[in-house]
C-alpha cells in the first residue's frame, strides 16, 4: 500500500484547472485505490473509468483525493518495473519559499 491524499480542493487563484496524465490501469498494474471524486457526498473512484494514456482535466475547486494504492498478490503484473500506479500532475503550485502562499485546502466528506 502506498501514498494517499486526503479530500481537498485547490485555491483557484493560481490554478483554475487540474490536469492529470494516467500511466497505469487499475486491475492490471494495481488492485485498488487511486483518484476519487464526490457525487452527492458519495466517494466515486475515477480509476475504474481510466485507461493508460488518458488525460483528466477538472476544475481546481472540485473536491477530490487519492486513496492508498494496493497491489494484491493475485494480480497478474505484466512488467514488474511498471507495477503500481503511475500518474503525472501537470500543474505548477506556488513555491514553499513564498510567504503566505496559496495551497490546497482539506475538506470533509
Amino acid at each position: 500500500m502506498t501514498g494517499r491524499t486526503e479530500p481537498h480542493v485547490h485555491d483557484p487563484v493560481n490554478q483554475r484547472l487540474i490536469i492529470s496524465l494516467y500511466m497505469s490501469r487499475i486491475g492490471s498494474d494495481f488492485s485498488s485505490g487511486g483518484t476519487y471524486f464526490f457525487k452527492k457526498n458519495k466517494k466515486i473512484n475515477a480509476e475504474k473509468h481510466l485507461d493508460i494514456g488518458d488525460v483528466g482535466i477538472f476544475y481546481a475547486t472540485l473536491k477530490h483525493g487519492v486513496d492508498p494504492v494496493r497491489i494484491e498478490k493475485n494480480i497478474q503484473i505484466k512488467n514488474k518495473f511498471t507495477k503500481g500506479r503511475w500518474w503525472c500532475g501537470l500543474y505548477s503550485p506556488e513555491s514553499d519559499h513564498r510567504i503566505n502562499r496559496n495551497t490546497s485546502s482539506p475538506v470533509k466528506y
